[in-house]
């Protein structure tokens, strides 16, 4: 036996698909039939299914059957299995062929998928209930009988209609021996495709070749949310008819034409109060096929007025104008800015096709009678059709009306768009009369006046049949963008499929992101002349999503030259839509220093010129004013040339511009060499370019050569500050040599990524690392640890692709039970400080695949990879869920924000797999796909720990790492009543008999002074005569009022954890003051009235109640630790005059002890 695909996709990859198919077709002939059980193992050749042959995609497949003889045949049957809910699909049609000697064949006979028998038999059955449904597999003989022909081969030939298609069993019946009886073959053509070798063009399309699809109508933003609204604006419409330059001037025309369709889905409009609840607009196989509920799903007349309601009617009375209203004033303006007073758009209209399990659709305007769809035993086919084109008649015809009644003066309607991109030969018997009946329709309006075409999906069945439908011309989606299997063969494939049968293609914009850019780069880049050459050859469909256009032109996230890209493609001019390399020098600062200045004042001048380096502006080679010139009289080399880009960035490349013209005295440099440094101190060297390796071409003006000294990197570096050093270039005729009079430079350019500001993603700055607390197969974990380390921050969340998960180029990591298990750490590490605000990993949940996110994720924070700070948990139901990414796919992005920013080296994530729905057993896979961390990177590394004590007053300060900047140190001033802040302290301690020692306390770096990052660990000595169980630590503001703070007392130690130093204060009642008089002090742990005024002369401190007998003051409730913000000089003071001479000999005693 063999088995060949008569129109294989000719991917690199269906050789291993033919390859496993041909090694399985002996289970068409050993016997046994399937029990449709295929749940089990891998699909394609695995072994698991023993009793199938499975073919995966790849259009159609002709299976050959060698008998051994030439024998009398009377039937034959293929036996087919059809499992919907897993994307097996019987065929639309199985066609036979026999032959006599292997070449030539004669189709004698096709048994179409209605035609076929069900297999009743309960041992070919399986089924499973899901979701409350039966979901189920059944079988199909594909029986022709009555023949009666001699022949050896036999050919067996179907269309796939689904993913896969399973068959068992071929069965030949008849004699061994010919018949003398047996009747001639037939004289049958093997094929009804038209084979074209051309790609359809204008000519079928009445001069339009590109079409733009703009969609409007209502879409889900995330599964089981509300139903959004997207309506077209004259602003979103603009850029796609008219090219819209960066300044925002229309300078050409752009798309000629313009397809409206919706998003597919409408609002049910018998729950108004649901915004959840809504009608689909086409057949939707996945959760119609075999639903009795399928047709409360559909779409009803109503419906379909309501949506036209939405085209032609959005917003009138609102003084705005949208959708068509708004494409008719977006052409006027394009005239107007042209000049072109005769120009018009034309447009077409999406026609959604009467959905074949629609039975109670609703009665149109003048019916007689609610129209039914579907097929069955009291509604035949006759009446089904009849229904379904008193339905499109109707609609047709309304949409042209209504277009008329708008009299647009800038747009022209062509015709209509088929909006299914499927024939469902599978389960509607009326598939072909129903799209011939319409696209016999449309043609005969107004002396076919419109057109009809249609767009299928890549290999969608029905595709190569597009001209017996009735279409005018159809352009097929090669869905390279959205197919995560897919290469970039794919476009290839496509468009040998196009080309054969006659087909347009569509380009596929899927939205900005690195891997949708990447790709649609390849759609523009490979339909050149010299490739695939449909750029100027082919009709093409522009799929841009719903903001596609509008948000490139207007350079959302610096995509404006993906919309350049589409204007060059649209006007046949190459592209490689190459993104502007941006020269991150440009937006840091130069600073140019010279070995040897001879002339200060001209020095001065070259460095006013050095934006010069960083002007955009390449240099032709001419000696001019946009060269920075250096004279050799003025200064002369080594010279240094450094940018600094404000923060670390990736340097992928630098160069800088030179011009030589030795006639002239003007020499280039002999050797630029490169190096980078992330703190300006400690520097890398990147490489020399010599004069040699450098970049040479002529120059505009004779003599003169441009001269560009490039390095490109491997791997790029981390790098806040870039270096480039040089100096005059040597003249070698003279003897000894000597510099060139002149050097002259251009451009200083750094390619590469821009430094990250606040906010915004830095996890790519990082290294990820993937631990389990319990390994269970070490080499398939090292495999998940080298992806990880790449995988997890690159950017990409959330596409809902399995496929190609735990590979390099992927989109998850996942992890089974079997290889390895909880607890799971994932920690980034970064080469510099990092300034974090957020941080969070995003998982998949894929429950019927057994994949769940976790219950909570813990995550932490470190400086040095050791000492850890849990920063927080996040549970699973706090997580951020998207839900539906795709099918049956949820994502959880389990983010955490820290509030004021977090400095950190070291994150990590901590986990476990989640509870299945039972909570009593685990999920057997965890899957992840990004760490993301919002914030800063910094230059800096952490700060050493501090630990240092003031001589003179015995006061220690100490903190952690990254505590207090690297470099300051401690300094404390005992404050006497004489110095200038005494008046704060006496102010806050007015009217109160007390013992005072006041300290000024601060961090000094470089002549100033900072304030810590976080805690500090602060030691009081207590001063002589102060009673540890009666001193209290005060913070005094400059305004007078203090703050009680809470200190413990130890060891002679009064002890605070402070996070700001200024003026502290240790108090204690004098002795005989505990007890009696009344006290015009605050509350406790209040702050003293600023119009308090009494002549009581005691009292206890605020905050403290005389006589005490605990160590620790404790402050009042919801009062900081810490003091204001400002630098303090304190004071020891009291309250009244005789009160201060007392507090100064307090303090003299607390030096004496000291000394």
């Amino acid at each position: 036996m063999e088995g060949a695909g008569t129109d294989l996709d000719p991917a690199t990859k269906d050789t291993t698909i033919r390859e496993k198919e041909e090694s399985i077709l002996n289970r068409l002939t050993d016997g046994y039939y399937g029990s449709g059980e295929i749940l089990d193992g891998n699909w394609n050749g695995s072994g698991m299914r023993s009793h199938y042959y499975e073919a995966y995609r790849q259009i159609d497949r002709a299976i050959t059957l060698d008998l051994g003889q030439l024998s009398h045949i009377e039937s034959l049957s293929f036996h087919m299995q059809e499992g919907l809910g897993w994307g097996i699909s019987a065929p639309s049609m199985v066609t036979y062929f026999l032959s006599e000697d292997g070449v030539t064949f004669h189709r004698v006979g096709r048994v179409s998928r209605f035609d076929a028998v069900k297999d009743e038999d309960p041992d070919h059955y399986y089924s499973v209930v899901e979701n409350g449904k039966e979901v189920n597999c059944q079988s199909y003989y594909f029986t022709l009988d009555g023949l009666n022909y001699n022949a050896r081969y036999v050919k067996v030939a179907f269309e796939l209609t689904g993913t896969w298609a399973f068959a068992d069993e071929l069965e030949v019946r008849g004699t061994a021996a010919p018949s003398d009886t047996a009747e001639t073959l037939p004289d049958t053509p093997g094929t009804d495709y038209e084979v074209v070798n051309k790609y359809a063009w204008t000519d079928q399309a009445r001069g339009i070749q590109h079409e733009a699809l703009a969609y409007a109508g209502h879409w889900f933003s995330s599964a089981g949310g509300a139903l959004q609204t997207s309506q077209k604006t004259v602003e979103e419409l603009l850029p796609m008819v008219g090219y819209v330059d960066g300044e925002g001037n229309i300078t050409d025309k752009f798309f000629e034409s313009v397809t409206f369709l919706s998003h597919g889905y409408t609002p049910n409009l018998d729950t108004p109060d649901d915004d959840t609840d809504y009608h689909n607009l086409i057949y939707v196989s996945s959760t119609m096929t075999s639903n009795p509920d399928a047709a409360q799903m559909c779409a009803t007349a109503e419906d379909w007025q309501t949506y036209l309601d939405f085209l032609f009617h959005y917003g009138e009375g609102t003084g705005t104008a949208y959708n068509l209203d708004a494409l008719n004033e977006a052409v006027a303006l394009v005239k107007e800015a042209t000049g072109d007073a005769d120009y018009k758009v034309g447009v077409k209209i999406a026609f959604y096709p009467p959905i074949l399990c629609q039975d109670a659709f609703g009665t149109l305007p003048g019916g007689t009678h609610s129209l039914n769809f579907a097929v069955s035993d009291t509604n035949p086919a006759q009446q089904a059709l009849a229904d379904r084109m008193e339905a499109s008649r109707w609609y047709l015809d309304t949409v042209i009306r209504e277009f008329k009644a708008k009299g647009y003066e800038n747009l022209r309607l062509d015709g209509f768009y088929w909006y299914d991109e499927v024939m469902h030969y599978d389960v509607d018997p009326l598939v072909l009369e129903t799209v011939q009946g319409v696209t016999d329709y449309v043609h005969s309006l107004e002396n076919g006046a419109y057109q009809i075409y249609w767009i299928p999906f890549y290999q969608s069945s029905g595709f190569r049949a597009w001209k017996t439908f009735g279409f005018d011309y159809a352009i097929m989606q090669p869905n390279y963008a959205f197919d995560a299997n897919a290469s970039e063969q794919r476009i290839a494939d496509t468009a040998a499929l196009c080309k054969k049968y006659g087909l347009g293609i569509e380009m596929e914009f899927g939205g900005i992101n690195d891997k949708y850019i990447s790709q649609f780069r390849s759609y523009l880049t490979q339909g050149a002349d010299d490739k695939l050459a449909y750029q100027n050859n082919s009709l093409i469909a522009w799929y841009t999503g719903t903001w596609g256009i509008a948000e490139t032109s207007q350079n959302v996230s610096g995509t404006r030259y993906i919309y350049d890209a589409m204007h060059d493609f649209f006007s046949g001019i190459p592209t490689e839509m190459e993104k502007p390399v941006k020269n991150l020098a440009a937006a840091g600062t130069l600073t140019l220093e010279a070995d040897n200045v001879k002339n200060t004042e001209e020095f001065n001048k070259l460095l006013q010129a050095l934006p010069k380096l960083v002007d955009g502006n390449e240099k032709a080679g001419a000696w001019n004013d946009s060269y920075v010139k250096i004279n050799a009289n003025h200064a002369q080399g080594p010279f240094t040339l450094t940018a600094d880009l404000g923060g670390i960035g990736q340097v992928e490349r630098v160069a800088l511009g030179s011009v030589s013209n030795p006639g002239w005295g003007i020499g280039a440099p002999d050797s630029v060499a490169y190096s980078v440094s992330q703190d300006g101190q400690t520097w890398k060297e990147l490489g020399t370019v010599t004069y040699a390796q450098a970049e040479i071409s002529p120059g505009s003006a004779n003599g003169f050569e441009t001269v560009e000294y490039v390095l490109k990197l491997d791997a790029a570096e981390k790098a806040r500050y870039i270096r480039a050093e040089f100096g005059h270039g040597l003249d070698a005729s003279k003897d000894p040599a000597a510099p060139y009079t002149w050097l002259g430079v251009d451009e200083f350019t750094v390619n590469g990524t821009a430094p990250l500001a606040s906010g915004e993603g830095i996890a790519s700055m990082g290294t990820i690392t993937l631990e389990s607390g319990n390994v269970l197969n070490s080499e398939s974990f090292a495999t998940l640890q080298n992806v990880a380390s790449v995988l997890l921050n690159n950017g990409v969340l959330q596409t809902g692709s399995w496929a190609n998960q735990n590979t390099l180029n992927g989109d998850y990591i996942g992890v089974l039970q079997t290889v390895a298990t909880e607890p799971f750490t994932l920690q980034i590490s970064f080469d510099t400080v990092a300034e974090v605000q957020a941080l969070g990993v995003d998982y998949l949940a894929w429950v019927s695949a057994g994949i769940g996110a976790p219950d909570k994720v813990t995550y932490s924070a470190s400086l040095d990879g050791k000492s850890w700070t849990e920063l927080g948990t996040v549970a699973q139901a706090d997580a951020r869920r998207y839900e539906a990414i795709a099918t049956g796919m949820d994502a959880y992005h389990f983010v955490l924000e820290t509030g004021a920013p977090v400095r950190v080296k070291y994150l990590k994530a901590e986990f476990e797999r989640g509870f299945n729905t039972d909570k009593n057993t685990k999920f057997g896979w965890v899957a992840f796909d990004e760490f993301t961390v919002e914030g800063a990177l910094t230059s800096e590394q952490p700060a050493p720990v501090f630990n240092e004590v003031d001589s003179a007053t015995g006061i220690r300060v100490a903190a952690g790492l990254d505590t207090v900047p690297a470099g300051a140190h401690l300094k404390v001033e005992p404050v006497d009543a004489g110095d200038a802040a005494y008046a704060s302290v006496a102010r806050a301690f007015r009217n109160e008999n007390v013992d005072l020692a006041a300290f000024d306390i601060s961090l000094l770096l470089d002549g100033g002074t900072v304030q810590p990052r976080g805690v500090l660990n602060v030691a009081f000595p207590l001063p002589q005569g102060f009673d540890a169980a009666k001193t209290q630590l005060y913070h005094v503001s400059p305004e007078g009022e203090k703050e009680l703070l809470t200190a413990k007392t130890a060891d002679g130690l009064l002890n605070a954890e402070l996070t700001h130093l200024s003026l502290y204060v240790l108090a204690q009642p004098k002795a005989g003051a505990e007890s009696g008089g009344s006290s015009s002090s605050a509350p406790s742990g209040g702050t003293s009235s600023s119009s308090a005024d009494t002549s009581s002369s005691s009292g206890t401190p605020s905050g403290g109640a005389g006589g005490a007998s605990s160590g620790t003051a404790a402050p009042a409730p919801g009062m900081p630790q810490t003091g204001d913000a400002f630098p303090l000089v304190w004071v020891t003071v009291a309250a009244a005059a005789c009160v201060v001479l007392l507090a100064v000999l307090a303090w003299k005693k607390y030096r004496e002890t000291r000394a």
